[in-house]
Protein backbone atom coordinates (compact mmCIF):
# COMPACT_ATOMS: atom_id res chain seq x y z
CA UNK A 1 0.00 0.00 0.00
CA UNK A 2 1.40 3.36 -0.90
CA UNK A 3 2.32 5.92 1.73
CA UNK A 4 -0.39 8.27 0.44
CA UNK A 5 -3.05 5.60 0.94
CA UNK A 6 -1.76 4.79 4.44
CA UNK A 7 -1.89 8.45 5.42
CA UNK A 8 -5.37 8.86 3.95
CA UNK A 9 -6.62 5.87 5.95
CA UNK A 10 -4.86 6.83 9.18
CA UNK A 11 -5.69 10.54 9.17
CA UNK A 12 -9.37 10.33 10.24
CA UNK A 13 -8.48 7.94 13.07
CA UNK A 14 -5.56 10.12 14.17
CA UNK A 15 -7.78 13.19 14.11
CA UNK A 16 -10.48 11.46 16.15
CA UNK A 17 -8.04 10.10 18.69
CA UNK A 18 -6.27 13.45 19.13
CA UNK A 19 -9.49 15.40 19.54
CA UNK A 20 -10.94 14.57 22.98
CA UNK A 21 -14.44 15.74 22.09
CA UNK A 22 -14.58 13.38 19.11
CA UNK A 23 -13.18 10.53 21.19
CA UNK A 24 -15.81 11.19 23.86
CA UNK A 25 -18.56 11.28 21.21
CA UNK A 26 -17.34 7.95 19.84
CA UNK A 27 -17.22 6.43 23.33
CA UNK A 28 -20.73 7.67 24.09
CA UNK A 29 -21.98 6.33 20.78
CA UNK A 30 -20.32 2.97 21.40
CA UNK A 31 -21.80 2.77 24.90
CA UNK A 32 -25.27 3.53 23.54
CA UNK A 33 -24.86 0.90 20.82
CA UNK A 34 -23.74 -1.68 23.40
CA UNK A 35 -26.75 -0.89 25.60
CA UNK A 36 -29.08 -1.25 22.62
CA UNK A 37 -27.41 -4.54 21.68
CA UNK A 38 -27.87 -5.84 25.23
CA UNK A 39 -31.54 -4.80 25.25
CA UNK A 40 -32.15 -6.51 21.90
CA UNK A 41 -30.37 -9.63 23.17
CA UNK A 42 -32.69 -9.73 26.20
CA UNK A 43 -35.72 -9.33 23.92
CA UNK A 44 -34.45 -12.10 21.64
CA UNK A 45 -33.89 -14.42 24.60
CA UNK A 46 -37.42 -13.70 25.85
CA UNK A 47 -38.86 -14.32 22.38
CA UNK A 48 -36.99 -17.62 22.08
CA UNK A 49 -38.34 -18.67 25.49
CA UNK A 50 -41.87 -17.72 24.39
CA UNK A 51 -41.39 -19.70 21.18
CA UNK A 52 -40.28 -22.72 23.20
CA UNK A 53 -43.32 -22.39 25.48
CA UNK A 54 -45.59 -22.04 22.46
CA UNK A 55 -44.18 -25.25 21.01
CA UNK A 56 -44.90 -27.02 24.28
CA UNK A 57 -48.51 -25.77 24.32
CA UNK A 58 -48.93 -26.75 20.68
CA UNK A 59 -47.73 -30.27 21.46
CA UNK A 60 -50.16 -30.51 24.37
CA UNK A 61 -52.99 -29.29 22.15
CA UNK A 62 -52.15 -31.84 19.46
CA UNK A 63 -52.24 -34.62 22.05
CA UNK A 64 -55.56 -33.37 23.42
CA UNK A 65 -57.38 -33.12 20.07
CA UNK A 66 -58.22 -36.84 19.77
CA UNK A 67 -59.82 -36.75 23.23
CA UNK A 68 -61.98 -33.80 22.22
CA UNK A 69 -63.11 -35.46 18.98
CA UNK A 70 -64.51 -38.51 20.76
Amino acid sequence: MSEVCRRALAEPFLHMSCNPSNAEKLKTSLDAANQEKDELKRKLDAAEKDKSNLGEYETRADRGLPRLRR
